[in-house]
């Protein structure tokens, strides 16, 4: 999992964290350490930003990779679909006001739809 935030106010500094569990076992990882960085990595500019390209006044932008082992089943992996499953419909609810504005929330390679479930927002 790698984290990069940029915090409010200090649209010049970022910060990078990154926790590999492969590198804990192997005892190279003992502690999370954040270090300042140039900016989010190009290939995920895009998403730091709203529709009309102006970036977000801050944000966090979180990457989860190797997660193989809890999405091909094993022990964990029906709750994790499940619990993947929670998240989008919490997330859409959570945020659709942001959503509604031009937010753009990605899981799973799936853009999210806004879920307004008492159906507050105007649509027309």
């Amino acid at each position: 999992m790698i984290f990069i935030q940029n915090l409010l106010g200090r649209n010049d500094t970022y910060y990078h964290a990154y926790l590999y569990l492969d590198l804990i076992v192997s005892e190279e990882q003992t502690h999370i350490k954040a270090n300042e960085v140039q900016g989010f990595p190009a290939e995920y500019t895009k998403h730091m930003g709203w529709e009309d390209g102006v970036p977000f006044e801050s944000g966090t932008l979180i990457i989860w990779s190797k997660i193989d082992r809890l999405m091909n089943g094993g022990k964990y992996g029906n709750s994790v679909n499940e619990s993947l499953q929670d998240l989008t419909k919490f997330l859409a609810k959570a945020y659709r006001k942001f959503i509604d504005k031009g937010l753009v929330i990605q899981l799973d390679d799936k853009i999210l739809d806004l879920y307004d479930p008492l159906m507050l927002l105007d649509y027309f």
